[in-house]
């Protein structure tokens, strides 16, 4: 017996099923692992690279063996990219080999994906639908990255949209143009895209994984299988909670792929009165939005709002702030620094909305209703006869109370990886940064270069996406060429 999300149920002998790899997370990350694991394979097609030395050691390769078959460090050596992994840079110059230069040349990849007969067993857990995160996310948000950055293997985004009859409304003579759009696009083509290259049959979706160990005595699973299964090279064990069918399951595989992103739990301030006032005190933009639209609603008279306190340096905490001007509500902006929103980043044409943000941080250019708080900490969050109230320390060390009407903590997110061993004490051995969480940025998940297999773990585990500091589509489809070549060139080492 097995007690799951409080409902008892019983794992029978049927319920335990092989694959050779498990892949938590049904994002974009799993999303291509998928594509890839499912026989779909990567080739040069011969084209000219800007680096005349990685158009030297591509040419150089045997053009009728794939990328997985190819020496990946050799060829991801001396390349500089969006990305800390070489593999993930090597890939994302092959996909998009002129776009840091020219973004109308977008369609220049120098990648042709052909289906090989050598598949792989495997199932993609999610929690929801294909998409992962981007199918919780606010759908009318314009994205950071340009459609064609976001798109996977051999379905250009402007073809699925050219598709697309009613939802979205678009001319079709700009399609192949850079351009952002809104995040519910992109979710519903990660969607579509799973049934479109028929991977579903792949994928368990809205299902939680609650536990995965290392398989130490294989002798109790002879019994369990239907199938005459060699239990030799078994050395995982993943257990979860199916919500469609209300019922527990068990699998034990060869590899695990942890693909779940970084977008699990909302960073905290740790500081008093943070968590025992959520009606207004927000970690999400969506309610902070609505009770924005609520606040407006029941104050006809914008000039007596109270203002709203934004905590946060980053994209979330920018759209907060948006939000709000947009509203006509008095904005009063604590944060670090404003390097994060620099125009390097986000140039004034692609993002107007950021660079405005950008600016009213830099006190330039910014309405009365804005109030910028650099360098400043919150202490303590409380409500009482007065009014809700924040006290805020200013870099001097003096402190003072600010009245507010609405706060939203905009600092980040992290995993969640309770399912993780307890030795892995919730990812923390993982890092990086031994003992510290698991963050995309900081501390992400330290794995091999070439193949991404997690250095501080037993054999058969791998990670990839945001938990190894790949944050942008554009960079994943590396991790997912790393992995993938790995499992096949030890399969090729066995036969």
């Amino acid at each position: 017996m097995r007690d799951c999300c409080n409902n008892v149920l019983t794992v029978n002998t049927e319920d335990v099923i092989y694959k050779e790899v498990v892949v938590i997370g049904n994002g974009p990350s799993g999303i291509i692992l998928s594509y890839i694991l499912s026989g779909n394979w990567p080739y040069y097609n011969g084209g000219k690279h800007p680096d005349e030395m990685l158009t030297a050691r591509l040419q150089y390769m045997p053009q009728d063996k794939s990328l997985l078959e190819q020496d990946l460090d050799m060829l991801s050596q001396g390349l500089e990219g969006r990305s800390r992994n070489p593999v993930s840079v090597l890939v994302d110059n092959l996909n998009h080999p002129f776009d840091d230069q020219d973004l109308t040349n977008n369609d220049r990849c120098l990648i042709e994906w052909k289906h090989n007969s050598s598949c792989i067993d495997h199932v993609i857990i999610g929690k929801g639908k294909p998409g992962g995160s981007w199918q919780a996310l606010d759908g009318e948000t314009t994205t950071i990255s340009i459609s064609s950055w976001m798109e996977l293997p051999k379905l250009p985004f402007y073809e699925w949209e050219s598709m697309q009859q009613n939802d979205i409304k678009c001319n079709c003579n700009n399609y192949r143009m850079p351009k952002r759009v809104k995040i519910k696009h992109v979710a519903q083509y990660y969607n579509d895209y799973v049934e479109h290259m028929r991977l579903s049959k792949n994928f368990r979706n809205f299902s939680f994984i609650t536990s995965l160990k290392r398989i130490k005595s294989k002798s109790c699973y002879k019994n369990m299988l239907r199938d005459n299964i060699n239990l030799e090279n078994m050395n995982w064990e993943v257990e979860g909670y199916d919500g469609v069918k209300n019922t527990c399951f068990k699998y034990i595989c060869r590899y695990v792929v942890l693909a779940t992103g970084t977008s699990d739990i909302h960073n905290t301030l740790n500081v008093p009165g943070e968590l025992s006032n959520p009606d207004w005190v927000f970690h999400d933009l969506k309610p902070f939005e609505s009770a924005m639209a609520n606040l407006t609603e029941s104050n006809q008279c914008k000039a007596h709002l109270v203002p709203v306190l934004v905590i946060g340096s980053g994209l979330s905490a920018a759209d907060a702030v948006l939000a709000a001007v947009r509203r006509g509500i008095p904005v009063i902006h604590v944060f670090n620094s404003h390097t994060s929103l620099n125009e390097n980043k986000f140039p004034k044409h692609m993002y107007p909305e950021y660079h405005l943000v950008y600016k009213m941080m830099k006190n330039e250019n910014r309405p009365e209703s804005y109030t910028a708080l650099a360098q400043h900490i919150v202490l303590n969050i409380c409500r009482s006869i007065k009014g809700k109230r924040v006290r805020i320390m200013a870099p001097d060390g003096l402190s003072s109370w600010y009245k507010v009407s609405l706060m939203a903590v905009m600092v980040g997110y992290r995993p969640e990886l309770n399912f993780l061993p307890p030795e892995f004490d919730n990812g923390r051995t993982l890092g990086c940064y031994k003992s510290q969480p698991i963050d995309s940025n900081k501390n992400p998940i330290a794995v091999k270069p070439s193949t991404h297999e997690v250095v501080n773990s037993p054999k058969g585990l791998y990670a990839m996406g945001p938990l190894v500091g790949d944050n942008i589509v554009r960079v994943i489809p590396g991790g997912a060429v790393a992995i993938a070549s790995h499992l096949i060139k030890c399969r090729k080492n066995e036969t």
